[in-house]
């Protein structure tokens, strides 16, 4: 039983999905109780009875399976409850500047119904400082108080992550899409997690279980061969160009946190 912490724009599906078509683990994505109904809004559950389901599963697997999620709770609501079942509790993370670019973007892309395109976003709040237009200045004040919300969200969420976590449990989403090497190390890391909870659990009488959770040269090809997925915003990717695409009204809220 594994959880992997994130508050989302960190390849979290990609890693999902690439998790899933390992042979011996299912990875749910962005979930808050299983089974969810694909058709329905978003899913609400306590984060004990998620983890005792994720514990439910495994048992009817008969222990060849490993069960686990990423992205769904906060770190402070999960957290407690993976570890009390000394399951397998790593996280994602991501420079915050490209982040909160491409939450942001997210959000808005989710909303547009009343706002603009994601790629009108910062031409337009620019261009609203400078009209005398109520309504556009109403837009770019919502603009700027939606993004101080998104950095308090990530900033709460890997201080957790750094002061509870070791180093080696916190995958950096910029090495992990790219290298070998460090995906195989970080899948080492969660598969070792995942082990000794296999071992805290008392496996079912007559299944013995035989998961082994090997990172193959051919797991690792069908990784980095799926290429980019879910990709939430476009333009300038480096963090020098990020910040400095940002408007001003954005930068107070950077600052403060």
């Amino acid at each position: 039983m594994f959880y992997i912490l994130t508050c989302g724009s960190t390849a979290s599906v990609w890693l999902s999905r690439v998790l899933s078509r390992h042979p011996e683990i299912v990875c749910f994505h962005g979930l808050r109780s299983i089974p969810s109904d694909p058709f329905a809004g978003p899913s609400e559950g306590s984060p004990r009875d998620f983890v005792r389901t994720l514990c439910q599963l495994h048992n009817n697997a008969q222990n060849e399976i490993v069960f686990g999620a990423i992205h769904g709770f906060a770190a402070t609501e999960i957290a407690p409850e993976i570890i009390a079942i000394d399951g397998s509790l790593t996280a994602m993370i991501r420079h915050p500047v490209t982040r909160l670019n491409s939450l942001f973007h997210r959000v808005v892309e989710v909303s547009r119904g009343t706002l603009p395109t994601p790629s009108d976003i910062f031409k337009y709040d620019k261009e609203a400082g400078t009209h005398s237009d109520d309504n556009n200045r109403s837009r770019s004040h919502d603009y700027a108080r939606l993004f101080n919300e998104l950095c308090q969200n990530v900033v709460n969420e890997d201080a957790f992550i750094h002061a509870n976590m070791e180093a080696s449990h916190i995958f950096k989403y910029e090495r992990i899409v790219a290298d070998r090497a460090y995906f195989r190390d970080c899948f080492e890391t969660l598969a070792d997690g995942c082990r000794r909870a296999i071992r805290f659990h008392p496996r079912q009488p007559g299944h013995p279980g035989s998961v082994t959770l090997e990172c193959s040269e051919q797991y690792l090809d069908y990784a980095f061969g799926r290429g980019r997925i879910n990709r939430k915003s476009t333009g300038p990717g480096s963090v020098s160009d990020v910040f400095a695409m940002w408007p001003d009204a954005f930068k107070p809220s950077w600052s403060k946190t």
